[in-house]
């Protein structure tokens, strides 16, 4: 596994980014409710918060030469399961654009979640185990922690696949 990071979460910035082909995409950063718009929470070429609405990112993926196969977003409020009143989530958007899987967050997850959660996902996804059996893996890591703060992190993440009907189903 090639791994690259930019410490900067800018349009600029990921977009020559895929250009190389990527088949995972990780966020680590803030998400934007769908009742507030959707999307994510990046910067501007000053630095400052720039919100990018699930529309504008998806555009921004869509530069890139290979279709990505996997969108893990560690962004709080990008998966919500409930109450999205119509709203599309992340998830469902990213789902919409045909990358076949997605792990987002239904609420907000702390830092020392997200790293755990990467520390487990990658190194099980490498050694061949699916997708859905390294994300319980990553759930398990955080839930056997003798931590209230990270055991409820475990809850916040939400596997999607898409079917290819324009549905998705959830694995939580």
């Amino acid at each position: 596994m090639h791994v690259d990071f930019e410490d900067e979460a800018k349009l600029e910035i990921l977009e020559p980014s895929l250009e190389v082909g990527y088949h995972i995409l990780h966020f680590i950063g803030h998400g934007i409710a769908p009742e507030n718009g959707g999307g994510l929470l990046l910067e501007d070429q000053d630095g400052k918060r720039l919100p990018v609405k699930a529309d504008e990112f998806l555009a921004s993926l869509a530069k890139g030469l290979s279709p990505l196969r996997l969108a893990v977003i560690s962004g709080c409020n990008t998966a919500q399961t409930l109450h999205t009143r119509g709203f599309r989530d992340l998830a469902r958007a990213l789902l919409a654009e045909k990358i076949p899987a997605v792990l987002a967050m239904q609420f907000a997850i702390s830092d020392t979640a997200g790293l755990k959660l990467a520390e487990v996902l990658y190194p099980k996804l490498i050694a061949g185990q699916s997708l859905e059996a390294a994300t319980h893996a990553a759930r398990r890591a955080l839930w056997r922690r003798d931590d209230p703060v990270l055991q409820a992190d475990a809850l916040a993440m939400v596997l999607r696949y898409s079917t290819g009907s324009g549905s998705d189903r959830v694995k939580r």
